[in-house]
């Protein structure tokens, strides 16, 4: 919904060998969820719908419901899936690491839902809203599996608290050093 900037996770569309693609229902019910866009992923939205092609796959779902109209198409104009991002990662990885001298390990797309997870987590977002964005039903998935976080992370944290604390005894001292009204 670009109006309202904000898209629905209701679904995923899976690659499975023998069967082919198909449309599944997300993992658990946490994974049912609205997120909100940032004006980067809206803007970034608005350029792939200017820039789509019209892809006609169709796939109906385990209730019977249809689904079509996909963003992401391949050259013949065919749904995406996660073994294709895979494969489009690793080419671009390839290709980076034969131009410059320090090499970028393997990435995969997964990957970079733990980066965004850490870096969340990092930026200081409640645990309990990063859960709902990642579509976790349980807070320990998000921090035991998905944030990794260390000591640079723990040291960053514990200058942060210093500095707060030593703001709140200032304005503590102001209010103790007032002279009192009659």
């Amino acid at each position: 919904d670009l109006n309202a900037r904000r898209f629905s996770v209701n679904h995923q569309l899976q690659y499975n060998n023998g069967i082919g693609k198909n449309v599944r229902s997300v993992k658990t019910n946490a994974g049912f969820r609205e997120l909100p866009m940032t004006d980067e992923v809206y803007e970034a939205f608005v350029r792939v719908l200017n820039n789509k092609a019209n892809g006609r796959e169709i796939f109906v779902d385990e209730d019977g419901k249809s689904y079509g109209d996909f963003l992401f198409l391949d050259s013949r104009d065919k749904v995406m899936v996660g073994y294709q991002w895979e494969k489009r990662f690793t080419h671009i990885i390839e290709k980076y690491n034969k131009m410059y001298k320090d090499e970028l390990p393997k990435i995969t797309p997964h990957m970079c839902r733990h980066t965004y997870c850490t870096r969340m987590a990092t930026s200081g977002i409640n645990i309990n809203t990063l859960k709902y964005l990642m579509g976790h039903s349980s807070i320990e998935v998000t921090a035991d599996v998905y944030m990794h976080l260390g000591t640079e992370n723990a040291e960053v944290e514990l200058d942060r608290i210093k500095d707060e604390l030593t703001r709140i005894n200032k304005e503590a001292e102001k209010v103790v050093s007032m002279p009192r009204m009659a």
